[in-house]
């Protein structure tokens, strides 16, 4: 399937492993200092997932309410802190992701590592969703993250023309809201 001819095209989403090294500027405060860091000391990862809302056909975009429900752009991203346990502390998706919650890792949740530690990175899908593993060879801990429903990933429909009374909408939902938690991670 040529995306550039066809209007059918399944879409393009880039999966980014962000690690962010230690510092001394903190989340979510570093947006509006300058600079990422989720710890004095410690090293942290966060799985990021972007995608676009236009047809590679005619160049439309998605629909003005819609990306202005997501953060006014029309590249929106999903994005979760690896955890100890996998499951997600904060919505990954753009309509419900906060600053105070998506962008703060959790002490107790989040994983994190010391510098100089050995590692070992791991991708593959799963029946719900991209799963991230990191395994820290140092003190034999891991983190994870599974891009799903359940983690609160979701991708917005594409909706070039405002529909009454349409909020931002993820996944198969035919308005612009949250995607359900249906299925474990």
């Amino acid at each position: 399937m040529d995306p550039a001819v066809s209007p059918k095209h399944p879409g393009t989403a880039f999966m980014e492993l962000q690690f962010y090294p230690p510092g001394w500027v903190k989340w979510p405060a570093a947006a509006v200092a300058g600079g990422t860091s989720c710890d004095a000391t410690k090293w942290c990862i966060a799985l990021n997932i972007d995608s676009l809302s236009e047809d590679p056909v005619t160049g439309k975009t998605l629909n003005d309410t819609c990306t202005a429900a997501i953060g006014g752009n029309i590249e929106y991203i999903n994005f979760a802190f690896l955890t100890k346990n996998g499951k997600s502390f904060a919505p990954a998706n753009p309509i419900q992701a906060t600053p105070a919650t998506t962008l703060t890792p959790d002490p107790q949740k989040t994983f994190f590592m010391n510098s100089g530690d050995r590692i070992s990175v791991t991708l593959h899908d799963t029946e719900h969703g991209l799963r991230t593993q990191v395994n820290d060879l140092t003190p034999g801990e891991s983190g994870s993250m599974t891009s799903s429903a359940a983690n609160g990933f979701g991708m917005i429909k594409y909706a070039p023309t405002r529909q009454p009374s349409a909020r931002t909408s993820l996944t198969t939902s035919t308005r612009c809201t949250a995607p359900r938690r249906s299925r474990p991670a």
